[in-house]
């Protein structure tokens, strides 16, 4: 396929690169690689591992790769490769990953209760276990070569203020004091937060027929103050159409399939991409265009074999878009089809003949 955008590794002499530029990092072990815009990963290394350091806010619309991007972030091996990539001071990442919407109360940021021996105690919760452990090694040597990262997964999702309020004696370059006494005098300028949510605010992209924000694009009312301790706020944007066509071959072959049909693969981006479009007027809200789900796309149709290389519209409810109400798939997915081949209804048609879609 012509006139698709390189994709440059992470180990390339990358610092000369433009900040469109797809840069390939390894993903957590299991996973693929994670590629991302050079702007992108520039803003997060140097936000979370830079000398001073500061707390990152990452925000954008669903299925842009924030989560891949932070798992990559946080593996302390990928990590130093990063910081050299980008002439930063090599250290070594300790990075602990809570999930929010497991914190039922405030004073669970700090403690929990726990059932031993027939009596129930507090100890410290687990996001204080981890301080607790690296403000004793810190006491040790104030000097230790370390980057702790704490990552508060969806942090903007489904969590009241009241809640969020209790992270403000937290995240502080200052002392931090648990409620039994006791001073963490070193691990709060030490440590680097980052959160995530789908968006930054009270009211999401997405727009109803009315032109009114969708709620379901709505989250809990951001606790002001807590918000205000993230400085660095980054909103990934999404590949272009050539560049995710790129970053596909490029997972495709890194999983070993290389015997693919080309149109196939093109027909499934430019799909996801209509997708896309068809969001801004507040349609298939509940899709996720992105990366995964056109990978689950491509590997579903190839098992249909050589011959049968089709995308259906049994194929598009049940991936793409699975998680569509019975009413948006019933009112739109002909309008999408009739977009995309001339035909409302039954198969895409073979691949051959998509050439001319959209």
């Amino acid at each position: 396929m012509k006139n698709l955008p390189p994709i440059y590794n992470i180990t390339d002499d990358i610092l000369d690169l433009g900040d469109y530029d797809l840069i390939a990092i390894d993903g957590p072990p299991g996973k693929h690689p994670v590629i991302v815009y050079k702007r992108l990963l520039r803003q997060l290394a140097q936000s979370l591992y830079g000398v001073h350091g500061h707390n990152v806010h990452v925000s954008s619309d669903t299925a842009l790769g924030k989560t891949a991007v932070l798992e990559a972030l946080l593996v302390p091996e990928t990590a130093k490769v990063i910081m050299k990539a980008f002439s930063l001071p090599v250290r070594e990442v300790r990075s602990f990953s809570y999930p929010v919407a497991a914190v039922e109360s405030a004073a669970e940021w700090y403690r929990t209760l726990q059932l031993k021996g027939g009596e129930t105690t507090y100890v410290y919760s687990p996001l204080f276990s981890w301080l607790a452990e690296l403000e004793d090694e810190l006491e040790r040597d104030p000097e230790a070569a370390i980057v702790p990262v704490c990552w508060l997964l969806e942090m903007g999702r489904a969590i009241s203020p009241s809640i969020q309020s209790g992270l403000l004696g937290i995240i502080t370059r200052g002392i931090i004091q648990h409620p039994d006494g006791r001073e963490f005098c070193h691990v709060g300028r030490a440590t680097r937060f980052v959160s995530d949510s789908n968006y930054l605010g009270l009211e999401g992209q997405g727009r109803s027929r009315g032109g009114g924000p969708m709620e379901s694009f709505q989250m809990c009312a951001p606790d002001r103050s807590l918000f205000r301790r993230f400085p660095v706020v980054v909103r990934p944007r999404p590949f272009q159409l050539e560049e995710e066509t790129a970053i596909l071959m490029h997972l495709l072959h890194w999983e070993g399939i290389r015997d693919y049909d080309e149109a196939l693969l093109h027909t499934v981006v430019r799909i996801s991409h209509r997708v896309r479009e068809f969001q801004r007027s507040g349609v298939f809200l509940s899709a996720n265009p992105g990366i995964a789900i056109c990978m689950e796309m491509l590997r579903m149709s190839l098992e249909r074999g050589r011959d049968d290389d089709l995308i259906t519209d049994d194929l598009l409810t049940t991936t793409l878009l699975g998680n569509c109400s019975e009413e948006e798939q019933r009112e739109h997915i002909p309008v999408l089809l009739e977009q995309v081949t001339g035909s409302k209804r039954g198969k895409l048609s073979r691949l051959s003949a998509l050439e001319n879609m959209l």
